[in-house]
């Protein structure tokens, strides 16, 4: 071996490493944006696989649970049907219709998809996994409506047969609420807009707003995953009815439009009574607090244990809100 070729060799590899290592001390810079432009593509090839792993949950919980056969209810006529502790005889036209403004006047909270991404996940459906959730939220507005609205409340016999704010009544009979004073001789009535307008409307609109699929309503799904992750939950789980009733109950306190409306959480089956008049009392025992008693239990398995049928009688009560599960 020629040691002058070996040692030409030698000097050209360390003249083109030293080059090399001028170039990276001089531009270390340059070689940056080579770094952070391959994070910023993990992060981007990570957010549309978050993206893909969403819908394929979404189409396989619209699979599982479509796919369901559904068979026809079957109601006798002559039968009476009971709804929130009320009997009606849907055979008499007057019990029928107050059943039907009873039923259209409650409100209605279930999946959906397709809302803003749940906090800490891709998840923009709580297809599969929200029942609960949805089911306390459905509670919690029963309790807001009787805290909020006058007894036996229900929405008017005009706003269920208005299509839109344009579809004007065309009943002969003035003296049905909805008539303009200033008009009844004209025969003109309002329209939906002024209907929904009416302080109780208006009162109605604003508990249901709270319910919204957004992370700015106090009571919406959002804001319930959000308080779920002290319990140990995150979007995607399943949230069984005592971590829903505790969620429920930090929802309520951190909302600054209930500043007289308190959730208590029974523990242990449990209502201690002087826990119950603490928490209605503060700040000051001469204003209480109206509260939501919610006391979580398992009524059975597959079937219901008979030791708890006259307990389940107790939602003939007025003040009883509903059954969460």
């Amino acid at each position: 071996m020629n040691p002058n070729t070996s040692s030409a060799c030698c000097e050209v590899q360390s003249v083109a490493d030293d080059h090399a290592d001028d170039w990276l001390f001089l531009c270390p810079e340059l070689a940056e944006p080579l770094s952070s432009e391959s994070g910023f593509r993990e992060d981007q090839e990570a957010g549309e696989q978050s993206k893909l792993k969403s819908k394929l949950v979404s189409a396989w919980n619209s699979i599982k649970y479509g796919w369901s056969l559904k068979k026809k209810a079957k109601f006798k006529k002559s039968s009476p049907v009971n709804l929130l502790g009320k009997s009606y005889n849907i055979k008499n036209e007057e019990d029928r219709e107050c059943f039907r403004r009873c039923f259209v006047s409650l409100l209605w909270l279930t999946y959906r998809r397709g809302f803003p991404q749940l906090p800490g996940s891709s998840l923009t459906t709580d297809s599969g996994w929200g029942c609960v959730l949805r089911t306390g939220q459905m509670l919690l507005a029963r309790g807001l409506i009787l805290h909020l609205m006058p007894p036996g409340w229900t929405w008017s016999a005009q706003y269920s047969l208005v299509k839109d704010d344009l579809d004007l009544l065309q009943s002969a009979n003035s003296t049905e609420p909805g008539w303009a004073v200033d008009e009844k001789q004209r025969g003109r009535k309002l329209s939906l807009g002024s209907l929904l307008d009416r302080p109780m409307e208006a009162t109605h609109r604003r508990v249901v707003s709270w319910f919204l699929d957004h992370p700015s309503a106090p009571f919406g799904i959002h804001r319930l995953v959000e308080l779920g992750k002290s319990s140990g939950k995150k979007a995607g789980d399943w949230y069984g009815p005592s971590i829903v009733s505790h969620i429920l109950r930090k929802a309520v306190a951190a909302s600054v439009d209930l500043p007289n409306l308190v959730v208590y959480v029974a523990q242990d089956c449990t209502i201690y009574l002087q826990d119950v008049r603490t928490l209605c009392e503060r700040p000051h025992p001469h204003f209480w607090k109206s509260v939501i008693i919610l006391v979580p239990v398992r009524l059975g398995g597959q079937d219901l244990n008979p030791s708890y049928i006259t307990y389940v009688k107790v939602l003939n009560v007025y003040v009883c809100v509903v059954v969460c599960g």
